[in-house]
């Protein structure tokens, strides 16, 4: 009965605060975590840029993840190619075999001026998901059978706080949270990493609490 009618009473603060409104500032959202094998650091280069090819040079910690702001293209540019060779690089996005499942990206140049130089653009990118590059050729020296060569993920943003992934914070994105609490809605993905304020991988009446005093302004960030 007590637990009955403190959820009332959540509630009617919550339907209190639907009018007040917060400005969302999320983190950024992009590549990240692109790593070149050891035994190419010396002859692999890979940059991330924006859709425009804008080079992102320098990585933003975000979720435990070092992201390239924007970023959803890269540049790989293999230094020691045979020229007249005919190079091939493939994403994958699972497993070591390519096919129709499983490839993200795929592309055949000819090296010029000891190089093969890749944009590599893939169509879609999911967050969670490790994306492995890999190069093969026709040459008879260097890398010639497919062989990993680099890694790299991506990372989706979500703001802390809006839950409902609206662009705003208020009541609602805390009714989400009590909802979830009671088991009217299971929140998942960004939408339970946004409810999780408190940052305690879980989401309960605290983060809905946390988000409601950051509403009506009595703490100033959700960070």
């Amino acid at each position: 009965m007590k637990k009955a009618i403190k959820i009332v009473l959540v509630l009617a603060l919550v339907v209190s605060c639907l009018t007040a409104v917060a400005t969302a500032e999320g983190p950024v959202s992009g590549i990240c975590n692109v790593t070149v094998e050891n035994a190419y650091n010396s002859t692999v280069t890979v940059k991330a840029q924006k859709a425009d090819k804008t080079e992102v040079a320098s990585p933003t910690s975000e979720g435990g993840k070092q992201v390239y702001a924007d970023a959803v293209r890269l540049e790989l540019t293999y230094t020691t190619a045979q020229n007249a060779s005919q190079y091939v690089a493939f994403v994958l996005d699972g497993g070591t075999v390519p096919t129709e499942d499983n490839v993200a990206y795929i592309d055949q140049i000819g090296a010029s001026n000891d190089q093969a130089v890749f944009d590599i653009y893939p169509g879609t990118l999911t967050t969670g998901k490790t994306y492995d590059i890999y190069l093969s050729s026709d040459a008879t020296t260097g890398i010639q059978n497919a062989v990993k060569v680099a890694s790299f993920g991506y990372y989706a943003a979500y703001t802390p706080g809006d839950v409902n992934e609206d662009g705003r914070i208020n009541g609602n994105d805390a009714m989400q949270c009590f909802h979830h609490v009671v088991g009217n809605v299971t929140l998942t993905g960004n939408q339970f990493l946004a409810a999780d304020v408190v940052k305690n991988n879980v989401v309960n009446a605290q983060d809905g609490m946390r988000i409601l005093h950051f509403v009506v302004g009595n703490i100033a960030t959700l960070e």
